[in-house]
């Protein structure tokens, strides 16, 4: 498979990870081009013991971590265009009553400590493999388990506390 067919399968999935973390599609744009440059420098070495996709999902959590080091900048992004497509409901209230429970859950996300937040967005908005998951951190696949458990008590308490605001 040759670069550019990589590029056209796996940036948006890449792009999406970045908005997750950075809140700001400018910047998730940037670390994309970075992690796709660094790929690219280093495809030579990419052995095939996972998945192309947790290859590329390394590189792009380096590229993020860097980032952190250099800039402790937060900023922000509208929520709408972070919000992955669900599927089509059966009428138009069913969809919006989806459409507000995933923007809820994307949003308290955010709330909750690293590296569990991280791992809710990979696991709930990215559909990754406890697996793929344990690639990317360099743990176990039963710390990943763990940590994921932990992390849907920690946003569960998250919603509890807002639920007045609804």
């Amino acid at each position: 498979m040759d670069f550019n067919e990589i590029y056209r399968l796996y940036a948006i999935k890449i792009k999406r990870y970045f908005i997750y973390l950075t809140h700001n599609n400018d910047l998730a744009e940037e670390l994309l081009q970075e992690t796709f440059y660094r790929a690219y420098k280093s495809i030579d070495h990419y052995n095939g013991s996972c998945k192309m996709i947790t290859w590329l999902y390394g590189i792009a959590k380096n590229c993020w971590l860097e980032h952190l080091r250099r800039s402790k900048k937060n900023q922000e992004i509208s929520l709408e265009s972070m919000i992955p497509e669900i599927p089509t409901q059966k009428t138009p209230e069913d969809q919006i009553i989806a459409d507000e429970s995933v923007k809820r859950i994307f949003e308290h996300t955010g709330a909750i400590p690293e590296p569990y937040g991280e791992i809710l967005r990979l696991r709930l908005f990215e559909g990754m493999s406890y697996s793929e998951i344990s690639e990317i951190y360099g743990k176990t696949e039963n710390w990943v388990r763990v940590t994921f458990f932990r992390a849907k008590i920690k946003l569960a308490e998250e919603l509890k506390k807002h639920e007045d605001t609804l």
